[in-house]
């Protein structure tokens, strides 16, 4: 018999895995939307400028960076049940 896969149970790690890929695929949404609209001021050239390019080196390391301290303040909290 051919059973749809629809039909069988997800594992929880399989479901956690999705979950975590969802999240890092919307981080990475974000960030590029927002460092995108913030560095990239015209459009008429075929590369980045100088300016740019710094503008959106910075913008990606601190969008990272203040993701990184969002997850540890979130997981401290978690571990002190808050």
């Amino acid at each position: 018999e051919n059973k749809n896969m629809a039909d069988k149970p997800v594992p929880p790690e399989l479901q956690a895995a999705h979950a975590e890929l969802v999240a890092i695929s919307d981080m990475y949404n974000r960030m590029v939307k927002q460092c995108f609209e913030k560095c990239v001021e015209r459009f008429n050239d075929n590369e980045l400028t100088l300016g740019e390019n710094m503008c959106a080196d910075r913008c990606v390391a601190k969008f990272l960076e203040t993701h990184q301290k969002s997850v540890e303040l979130l997981q401290q909290s978690a571990a002190q049940g808050n």
